[in-house]
C-alpha cells in the first residue's frame, strides 16, 4: 500500500506553490502546507497558486488576489477568470475583454483582447484577436502581430506556435526559425537549459536551438543533429 505524506482527503487539490496547495473542501476551495495543516480555511469558490506571492481566487462570482495569509491584496472585482501574477502582471477579464494589472491591481494594459492572456515570459505575453494569435509587450502593443493559430510562451528566445495547423518556432522578431514536422506535445517545446522537448514520427527527443536552424523537419536529419 502507498504512503502518503498527505493522506487523502480531498475533493480536489492543485500543486504547491512557495509552500501552499489550493484544497477543496466541502465545495469550497482553501489551503495546506506540506504537511496538510490548513493555513487558509475553505471559503472560496476556486483558488490557483502563489506565482510571485499573489494567488487568483473566486468569491461571489468575482476574482481577486490574496497575499499567503488570506488577506485580499487585490479585491475581487474581475469577471470570468484571473491568471496568475508573471513578470509582476497578471491576466484578468473586465466585462468580455481581456486585460492586465500589476500587483497594486492598476490597469497597465487597455481592455481589448478577445480571451484571457497568458502569462508574460521574456517581456512577452499571448494576444488574442478572434481566432488569431500573437505576442504584446508590457504596453499591450502587438510587436509580434496576431497571425497564429496556436503560441506557446518564449523561452531563451524562442517560442513554439502553429500556423495553418503546422508547428514552428519563431524568434522574438516573429521570423520562423524552423522547418514544420515536429509535435510539441504537452511541455508546449518550450527551452530549458538550451534543449527542447520534442516528438518526431512518434519518437521522443530534444532538439537545440542551432539544431533548429539546420534541421529539414525529417527524422533522419534530426537523429543525426542531435547526436
Amino acid at each position: 500500500m502507498a504512503s502518503y505524506s498527505i493522506p487523502p482527503q480531498f475533493e480536489a487539490a492543485w500543486i504547491f506553490s512557495e509552500g501552499l496547495a489550493p484544497v477543496q473542501t466541502g465545495g469550497q476551495w482553501g489551503y495546506i502546507d506540506t504537511t496538510g495543516q490548513t493555513i487558509i480555511a475553505p471559503q472560496f469558490e476556486a483558488a490557483w497558486g502563489f506565482p510571485e506571492g499573489l494567488a487568483p481566487v473566486q468569491i461571489d462570482g468575482q476574482w481577486g488576489f490574496i497575499d499567503r495569509t488570506g488577506r485580499f491584496v487585490i479585491p475581487p472585482q474581475f469577471d470570468q477568470s484571473a491568471g496568475h501574477f508573471s513578470e509582476g502582471l497578471a491576466a484578468v477579464v473586465i466585462g468580455i475583454e481581456s486585460s492586465y494589472i500589476d500587483k497594486t491591481g492598476r490597469l497597465l494594459v487597455r481592455p481589448e483582447f478577445d480571451e484571457l492572456g497568458g502569462p508574460f515570459s521574456e517581456g512577452l505575453a499571448e494576444g488574442i484577436v478572434g481566432f488569431q494569435m500573437g505576442f504584446i509587450d508590457r504596453t499591450g502593443q502587438f510587436v509580434i502581430p496576431p497571425r497564429f493559430d496556436w503560441v506557446g510562451i518564449f523561452s531563451e528566445g524562442l517560442a513554439p506556435t502553429k500556423l495553418d495547423e503546422k508547428p514552428y518556432y519563431i524568434d522574438r522578431h516573429g521570423h520562423i526559425v524552423s522547418t514544420p514536422g515536429l509535435d510539441f506535445g504537452l511541455l508546449g517545446g518550450q527551452f530549458s537549459e538550451g534543449l527542447a522537448p520534442v516528438q518526431v514520427e512518434e519518437k521522443w527527443g530534444y532538439i537545440s536551438r542551432h539544431t533548429i536552424e539546420e534541421w529539414d523537419g525529417s527524422f533522419e536529419e534530426f537523429s543525426a543533429l542531435k547526436s
